[in-house]
């Protein structure tokens, strides 16, 4: 495969974690994390992967300590910023605590240094949501989906803040954007899920003799 052919290619090692992720294998795709950030340290993505693998695994407090452990040599990370932003929510974040106050600062800085990550945009969003702060909730979701289009859950909160803050003139038409793209998105794993069965039906079958 790829990884033979390139075996020093931290990206080929982090797209293999990742399926080895949706496959939940974690073992082996936290093994894949690993060489991927062995082999190219400055690529945050394999970081944020394994914090992404550790939380698939219900164990948020080891993707919390991974991701901080690697905020602390990399601060300014803005996808590492996001995923300590949403991990801290996960854990149950309520506005008037620390961890709330560490969630929306470190949001914050995640979408000043890059304004296009719609994840970090809706993670703030849904902070700003818990503190009551729905204009800035609106113009958040509003944000990320100029990124994303597709965010479902960009959508939903933004229905959300639109309703707390009385503005509904937008809702219906928010409506029916969720219900097509949650239609979409189911058509889309079906799909998967057929190509799935196909290619696990080709590679049980007999191999043709020549």
């Amino acid at each position: 495969d790829g990884i033979n052919l390139q075996p020093d290619a931290s990206k080929l090692y982090l797209a293999r974690g990742v399926l080895y992720v949706q496959l939940a294998d974690y073992d082996k795709s936290e093994a894949d994390f690993e060489k991927a950030h062995e082999l190219d340290p400055n690529q945050s993505l394999s970081s944020a992967a394994q914090g992404l693998a550790a939380l698939q695994q219900n164990d948020i407090d080891r993707a919390l300590a991974t991701v901080q452990a690697k905020l602390a040599r990399k601060p300014n990370d803005a996808y590492l910023l996001y995923l300590q932003a949403d991990f801290l929510s996960q854990k149950g974040a309520t506005p008037g605590t620390p961890e709330f106050a560490a969630a929306l600062r470190s949001a914050k800085k995640a979408v000043t240094l890059q304004p296009t990550l719609a994840a970090a945009r809706g993670v703030l969003a849904k902070l700003y949501l818990q503190a009551g702060q729905n204009q800035e909730a609106v113009e958040q979701c509003k944000k990320a989906l100029e990124s994303d289009p597709k965010d479902q859950t960009a959508v939903y909160r933004l229905i959300q803040a639109l309703r707390k803050t009385g503005d509904n003139a937008e809702i219906p038409g928010l409506l029916r954007k969720l219900a097509m793209l949650r239609e979409q998105a189911a058509k889309d794993e079906r799909e998967r899920y057929r190509y799935k069965l196909v290619e696990s039906d080709t590679e049980s079958s007999p191999a043709t003799q020549q």
